[in-house]
């Protein structure tokens, strides 16, 4: 869970660092992928683009029973159950977390095209920095993911 913020706050520093850089390389209408594999933890991160902008961001992240300090599924239920209470309902934003029989899978799926930017500080984790209407670099983002360890993957695979 603590890798979740770590990674909606990279988003924090993206939206403080608009676009700049190299705009060739993600200038078609994509997506981009990126993973980190560590510490019982599988975070794969898919952003949707339009040029330099991120338009969503779909996370998922799968993490053990060892990694929270739980030994079964209904012991990981109840140390979640807070977390999953104060999910808060926002347009655009949707977060499911739901206990496996060995893991914890985690989604997050922000549309930063339909998402309220007075709402956007409401996620839990997730403080912007200047002006949320502002877009997302793509390119920062990617490079701020990649220093805490994440590797851009080619999503055909």
């Amino acid at each position: 869970m603590k890798k979740l913020i770590a990674i909606l706050m990279t988003l924090v520093i993206a939206f403080a660092i608009c676009s700049c850089g190299n705009k060739d390389k993600y200038a078609d209408n994509t997506t981009v992928v990126l993973t980190n594999t560590s510490d019982n933890k599988n975070i794969t991160i898919k952003f949707e683009h339009k040029g330099d902008s991120i338009t969503k961001l779909s996370q998922k992240e799968i993490i053990s029973f060892d990694s929270l300090g739980v030994g079964n599924a209904m012991d990981a239920q109840a140390l979640l159950e807070p977390k999953i209470a104060m999910i808060p309902t926002i347009d655009g934003y949707e977060n499911k977390i739901t206990v496996k029989d060995d893991h914890v899978e985690e989604t997050v799926d922000i549309d930063f095209k339909k998402i309220d930017s007075d709402k956007i500080n409401e996620i839990p984790g997730l403080n912007f920095v200047g002006d949320a209407k502002d877009t997302i670099s793509l390119e920062e983002t990617i490079k701020e993911l990649k220093k805490s360890g994440f590797k851009e993957v080619d999503e055909k695979k």
